[in-house]
């Protein structure tokens, strides 16, 4: 069904996209090139490429949590996606790769760059950034509720509770406030590139 509905909506997007250039010509067409392609969000993403990024966020979140645990001097055992500690077992399963906290930051930083930046590169660097910063933080988040299920309450790995249920939407917005303050630092230094600003110090 996923599948389907993405050939669906792909060809609403590009049959748009066609009777906007039919319409009003390629010169109008370059004009509003970003906001009709921005339209390609609506798309859901095909299977294929979706089990691939999850894959891709899962193993990286489990190598950035195995370095983590080392960090706090816990007594750590890792068999692929599992962790074995004093106390209790975790799995990294796909609903916490962050997937959603990816692509929500995906879309930000790229209406972030078209809207803030010139420089291509700066753009692409803003991007870029957002797969460090949620997987970071989805680490974070998961090293967080085991600490806490260890020393506190074992329900903190519950998943109806309220940190586990919660916790997310803390973390996505502290990755908010890295991407904003990398944005920053990349419009003030394209600033003073152009006589516009002052170093960034």
């Amino acid at each position: 069904e996923t599948d389907t509905l993405s050939l669906k909506m792909l060809a609403v997007i590009l049959g748009w996209i066609g009777g906007f250039l039919l319409l009003f010509g390629p010169k109008s067409l370059r004009v509003v090139l970003f906001p009709l392609f921005f339209l390609l969000f609506l798309v859901p993403i095909p299977t294929v490429l979706m089990k691939k990024a999850l894959l891709i966020l899962q193993v990286a979140t489990t190598e950035v949590t195995y370095r983590m645990f080392h960090l706090t001097g816990i007594p750590t055992m890792r068999d692929g996606f599992v962790f074995y500690l004093p106390s209790v077992s975790i799995e990294i399963a796909e609903d916490c790769s962050g997937m959603r906290a990816t692509l929500t930051l995906f879309i930000i930083s790229v209406l972030a760059g078209h809207l803030f930046f010139r420089h291509t590169w700066r753009k692409g660097v803003l991007i870029l950034s957002t797969f460090p910063i949620t997987v970071l933080g989805n680490a974070l988040r998961i090293v967080g509720l085991t600490l806490l299920a260890m020393y506190i309450d074992m329900d903190f790995l519950d998943s109806k509770s309220l940190p586990h249920l919660r916790g997310g939407w803390f973390f996505f917005l502290v990755d908010l406030v890295v991407l904003g303050g990398i944005a920053a630092v990349l419009k003030r230094h394209e600033n003073y590139g152009d006589g516009k600003g002052i170093p960034f110090r």
